[in-house]
């Protein structure tokens, strides 16, 4: 009967041992799951954080690259106007040169046509003053040459027929001589002042 006791509690306490193994490891199980649960959570989150960095990264490259994009083309738009300005300022002062030069030469042109015609009307003025006085000296002789008040009277009147006939073709050669001087002058100041309006406009 004693020894039946015995082995009875002995089975007893080997089940106890039994469910505190069990408990042991069903606790080392739990704290397992709980490492594998925390670390899964890590996991994840440095995995968001990953893909977090990276699009932030992507974004940040991707708006250096439109800035750098936006920065070219503005250096590259300040060249093209700065090249522009620089063209319209050479183009500029090349035109005022070129009209400087016009200007030089519209004066010399017109101071070589207005020499010319001087020169001309003066030899006609010379000629026409010459013709005058030969005939004029004509009626000198005339008037000692003819013996008849008849005779003289004709070739008188035929000769100051002819004077007046010079007289006017005189007046006629002057007239013309001074108003092409006028047209000439009018003119060079009608082409000096364009000239010079002209220059003005471009230099402001």
């Amino acid at each position: 009967m004693p020894s039946k006791g015995k082995d009875k509690k002995k089975g007893q306490g080997k089940d106890k041992k039994k469910k505190k193994i069990i408990k042991v490891e069903e606790s080392s199980v739990e704290r397992a799951k709980a490492n594998a649960s925390l670390w899964e959570a890590r996991l994840e989150v440095t995995e968001l954080s990953r893909i977090e960095y990276r699009d932030t990264s992507r974004r940040l490259a991707k708006s250096n690259e439109d800035l750098k994009k936006q920065q070219y083309k503005m250096e590259k738009d300040t060249m093209s106007v700065l090249s522009y300005l620089k063209k319209q300022d050479q183009e500029k002062d090349n035109l005022i040169e070129k009209l400087k030069q016009q200007l030089n030469e519209t004066k010399e042109k017109a101071q070589e046509e207005k020499e010319k015609l001087e020169q001309k009307y003066t030899v006609q003025i010379n000629e026409l003053e010459g013709q005058f006085h030969q005939k004029a000296k004509e009626i000198g002789m005339i008037q000692m040459e003819l013996k008849t008040i008849k005779q003289f009277q004709k070739r008188k009147i035929q000769v100051e027929k002819e004077l007046d006939d010079l007289k006017e073709n005189l007046r006629n050669t002057e007239r013309k001589h001074q108003e092409t001087l006028r047209r000439l002058e009018s003119r060079f100041f009608e082409e000096k002042v364009h000239i010079c309006l002209n220059e003005k406009y471009f230099v402001y």
